[in-house]
């Protein structure tokens, strides 16, 4: 039987996923922003490593959930690049960059999270869990604390190596998570691990792109993960608007960008609501109307 869905997990990847349209749309408060795709990482390799085996089962799940709803939007979104006149893909750095980067620049995380967990599934076979969460926990620290000296680095990285240079230490972190969420230690230890962690990232704040978002982002997602006590489950009512916010995710640069050819002039705090807002009700009512349709896309 399947776990029921925490209603505080799920509050949090709707304001996450309203945090990611907000960064690509908005030009003011874009650093917070951007601690949304840091949740995502921390909840997607914590919860989503919990049901993993290196068998064809896992990997053929793995695979319908990440691979097949990025393959047909990589179309979509090369249809519409296409169409618009614009380059299928960005090839400044290859072929294969290209192709992981997308046709769409947030098309990255779906090719990105399945190759981490697959790669997860694969190391709890040789390693134990509570020592690979005491590694990860360690490397995440070290990511961070020597984050003055690699992020100017990394600022000059093609995409999608800039994205993966970013999404290290929040991969880290939620491997850490999965072992303290299951259990491999105590909720005190536990705590004081994860309290190190914000910490190293709130003293990181001068640092673009990784001081706020990290120290917001690892903040929200341990903080729930951690909890002993999750409360109720959530609500039916909750679950049928938290269950779109991957179709949000997919949909919003489309969104986006018919809303700037075709929409009304809208000012720098209502485009990016304007944009949620549609591709919310969107996602939602493809979900309601054909939902052998949605299940390919969301």
């Amino acid at each position: 039987m399947p776990t029921p869905k925490r209603a505080d997990i799920e509050w949090l990847r709707w304001v996450s996923a309203f945090g990611i349209v907000w960064f690509h749309a908005g030009h003011s408060g874009i650093a917070l922003a951007y601690s949304g795709l840091v949740v995502f990482l921390v909840l997607s390799v914590a919860l989503g490593g919990r049901s993993g085996q290196p068998d064809l089962a896992t990997l053929q799940r793995r695979a319908l959930r990440l691979l097949r709803p990025w393959l047909l939007w990589f179309g979509l979104y090369a249809a519409f690049n296409a169409q618009r006149g614009l380059p299928v893909l960005p090839l400044d750095a290859g072929w294969v960059a290209g192709v992981l980067a997308g046709p769409s620049i947030h098309l990255w995380y779906l090719p990105f999270v399945f190759l981490v967990l697959v790669a997860l599934d694969a190391l709890r076979t040789h390693i134990a869990l509570r020592t690979l969460s005491a590694l990860a926990w360690a490397g995440a620290a070290l990511v961070m604390a020597t984050a003055p000296w690699w992020r100017p680095v990394t600022l000059g990285l093609p995409y999608p190596a800039l994205q993966w240079a970013d999404a290290l230490a929040p991969v880290l972190v939620g491997v850490y998570a999965l072992g303290a969420h299951d259990g491999c230690w105590s909720r005190p230890v536990a705590l004081a691990m994860a309290v190190v962690l914000v910490l190293l990232a709130a003293l990181l704040a001068a640092v673009d792109w990784v001081g706020t978002p990290y120290a917001v982002g690892l903040a929200a997602s341990l903080l729930l993960l951690l909890l002993r006590q999750p409360g109720r489950p959530g609500s039916p009512g909750l679950s049928a608007i938290t269950d779109c916010a991957f179709g949000v995710y997919l949909s919003h640069s489309l969104v986006f960008a018919l809303l700037l050819a075709h929409g009304p002039e809208l000012s720098e705090s209502a485009l990016p609501v304007a944009i949620f807002a549609l591709a919310l009700a969107g996602t939602w009512a493809l979900r309601r109307a054909l939902p052998r349709v949605a299940a390919y896309l969301t």
